[in-house]
């Protein structure tokens, strides 16, 4: 694990929360670069924050103009308000990450400004699209196929064009990386 055991408290909670709430990811981003390691272990978490309210089909029950708002506005808000958090959305890990997402807000505003510019734009990109869907019921799914690869290119697609971007801006990768990141890593998505 490249995360240093006695790194800040906020750096240490997402590093445990990697680990519980990462199904796969957690010992491959512990072992990125340590110049890269910390970036895509918040831009993990972060997604994982968003994907959790798009999850939740009972905290927003009959309200889903406002599960919708906080899709679209979790990029500038959840990221840039110091102290924010989110009681009694998603289960288990989840939910207790996202009741402490503060933590994770501030190792966010510590990164460099390039990496946060990328997260905070892929999420609110997914975010947005997560809230176009809201109101469809993608558990039978989609009608077309159109729609569904809209649907993955928000969900998937976003996360490598992201990483395709971290990895540039680090300079663990050529331009020409982040060149390609709106098609192949897409078609990787999708």
């Amino acid at each position: 694990n490249k995360i240093d055991k006695n790194a800040e408290p906020e750096l240490l909670f997402c590093d445990e929360f990697l680990g519980k709430v990462s199904r796969s990811f957690a010992a491959v981003i512990r072992q990125l670069p340590k110049g890269l390691c910390h970036d895509i272990l918040i831009f993990y978490l972060v997604l994982r924050a968003l994907d959790t309210i798009e999850d939740d089909m009972e905290a927003f029950r009959g309200q889903e103009d406002v599960k919708i708002n906080h899709l679209n506005t979790f990029h500038s808000v959840a990221l840039y308000t110091e102290g924010w958090n989110m009681k009694g959305v998603g289960e288990g890990d989840e939910r207790e990450f996202l009741s402490n997402f503060d933590k994770c807000g501030e190792v966010f505003r510590s990164l460099k400004k390039d990496s946060q510019t990328i997260i905070a734009d892929i999420t609110k990109r997914m975010g947005q699209g997560m809230a176009s869907f809201v109101a469809i019921d993608l558990g039978q799914g989609t009608v077309a196929v159109k729609d569904y690869n809209m649907y993955c290119h928000y969900v998937a697609g976003l996360v490598g064009e992201g990483l395709s971007r971290l990895f540039t801006s680090s300079g663990y990768e050529s331009n020409e990386v982040a060149g390609v990141s709106r098609t192949l890593a897409n078609t990787m998505g999708l």
